[in-house]
């Protein structure tokens, strides 16, 4: 069986990162709930904090999920289908494209990863997130190797 996977190290550095951007935020909001600061202080204080906690408290708690979880493997696939992490199956003979999807941000401002969509009959699709954990050579590399999969094994079926 093959599949793609993340290095477990980039998964606790990133999920790190995160955390002390979040510390930095609960930092910021004792100080605008202890010190005597004048309203622009307060102000600066408080909208940095909430960010803070706005932009890395969703990546921080996915990324440590992904840190701990049991295995580092993004997808993994067979010869008759591909094994989603979530526990679905999807046979290669019902996929009539891979793409590559890149959103800069998604509702509400909060930065998504890339992930690849696998499109299916009847304008279904499958979605395969990365979680920030490939590269961007890793992201093209491993579209490349999925369609070459697909093309490959489509018609066995």
């Amino acid at each position: 069986m093959e599949s793609i996977t993340y290095s477990r190290k980039t998964a606790v550095y990133k999920s790190f990162v995160c955390f002390v951007f979040i510390l930095v935020a609960f930092i910021l909001l004792y100080e605008v709930l202890t010190a005597d600061l004048n309203f622009f202080q307060y102000a600066y204080y408080g909208s940095a904090s909430l960010l803070c906690f706005w932009f890395f408290g969703p990546a921080w708690f996915s990324l440590a999920w992904i840190a701990v979880a049991n295995e580092p493997i993004l997808v993994r696939w067979d010869k008759s289908q591909i094994l989603l992490n979530n526990g679905k199956s999807v046979p290669w003979s019902i996929i009539t494209r891979i793409e590559l999807k890149r959103p800069f941000l998604r509702k509400w401002a909060q930065h998504s990863p890339p992930f690849y969509r696998l499109h299916l009959h009847h304008n279904k699709f499958e979605d395969i997130s990365t979680f920030h954990m490939l590269t961007g050579k890793e992201l093209t590399t491993y579209l490349g190797m999925l369609r070459q999969r697909w093309h490959l094994y489509k018609d066995n079926m």
